[in-house]
């Protein structure tokens, strides 16, 4: 469970500094300040994680489903690229390293 943990930490703080590249490509999307502090969130929730606190399993399963949902309601298909698939995937695997954690406590 330690690889888990460290995996979902890693995957966490990793799609939180590439959730600041749209800061620099393309400040005038309104979609750029709401990535920036989902990024600011992975960021805390990586640190979390890396410091085995259990509040960083819990947010590690409800923050990337948040920005999962918030990516497909705000941005959708019509603005879809290879970066968001990136990121939605690195979610997805961030949700099921958390739960598998969760599971493994009970």
């Amino acid at each position: 469970m330690k690889q888990i943990r460290y995996l979902a930490a890693s995957l966490m703080l990793l799609t939180g500094v590439l959730h600041f590249i749209p800061l620099f490509t393309n400040f005038e999307d309104p979609n750029t300040l709401p990535m920036l502090a989902f990024g600011i969130g992975y960021l805390s929730v990586g640190y979390l994680l890396l410091k085995h606190k259990p509040i960083g399993t819990f947010l590690g399963v409800f923050l990337p489903l948040v920005g999962l949902g918030a990516g497909f309601l705000k941005i959708g298909f019509t603005n879809w690229d290879a970066f968001l698939t990136v990121l939605f995937a690195i979610d997805a695997i961030v949700v099921v390293c958390c739960v598998l954690l969760l599971n493994k406590k009970k």
